[in-house]
């Protein structure tokens, strides 16, 4: 019987692995926020409404980024990657708001993303199930200082950066806001606009449950095999 169970784990089919795909999980914390009520009203409704889901300066933001490594960048530029659909799924939370990939535009753009910077963004349009806005979309910077060799942009990579090798968060209002690292989240609804900014202080990579399965049945085929040892 163990033989059986060892041939079985180490030698059967092998399990689905979608080696290609990769979710790297970012948490930040919303440090500014704009609202702005329709048509240049009021407005407080909307940000009662975004109160009540917590979705306020001082919350946190976590968002899902799954993608595929695989796709190419098309048309090649050397400076800049675009890896367009390359994002299936995108999910986002501030505090109880939950908010879902929307899957008609995402892409990752590797490269230059200012005059001195470079890194990646990704890009992704969202539904809200809440109705508070209509058409949401984030986009999260990656940014380090540019380098003559800038982000290699002929793949994407695996494996996210580490948070102490990005440039930090640049509030609103100073010289160079527009560069740092940072998670904006925003989009227009029935009671008006609304618009995020905040400071990514987690990038990690997640591993896919394919991945899992197969260390899983990696680590029983071993301790069958320790198992029939002792015996």
């Amino acid at each position: 019987m163990i033989r059986l169970l060892l041939a079985m784990l180490l030698f059967g089919p092998a399990l689905p692995v979608q080696a290609a795909l990769v979710t790297w999980e970012i948490r930040a914390v919303v440090r500014e926020s704009q609202v702005d009520g329709p048509a240049g009203g009021d407005p407080g409704s909307l940000s009662e409404a975004l109160g009540s889901l917590g979705a306020v300066v001082g919350g946190e933001l976590s968002a899902a980024i799954r993608f595929d490594t695989s796709v190419v960048n098309t048309p090649y530029q050397p400076e800049v990657g675009i890896y367009r659909n390359a994002i299936d799924i995108l999910d986002v939370t501030i505090g109880a708001w939950s908010l879902v990939s929307a899957g008609s535009y995402s892409l990752i753009a590797v490269g230059l993303i200012g005059p001195a910077t470079s890194g990646e963004s990704f890009y992704g349009s969202l539904v809200d199930a809440t109705g508070t806005l209509a058409d949401p979309a984030i986009r999260v910077d990656l940014v380090r200082a540019y380098t003559s060799t800038g982000v290699y942009t002929t793949a994407l990579s695996a494996v996210p950066p580490q948070l102490s090798s990005l440039l930090p968060y640049f509030p609103l209002g100073s010289l160079p806001y527009d560069s740092g690292t940072v998670a904006i989240l925003g989009g227009c609804g029935p009671l008006g606009c609304a618009t995020f900014w905040a400071e990514i202080v987690e990038v990690s990579a997640v591993p896919e449950p394919a991945a899992v399965a197969l260390v899983g049945a990696g680590l029983l085929a071993l301790a069958a095999l320790r198992c029939r040892r002792a015996w």
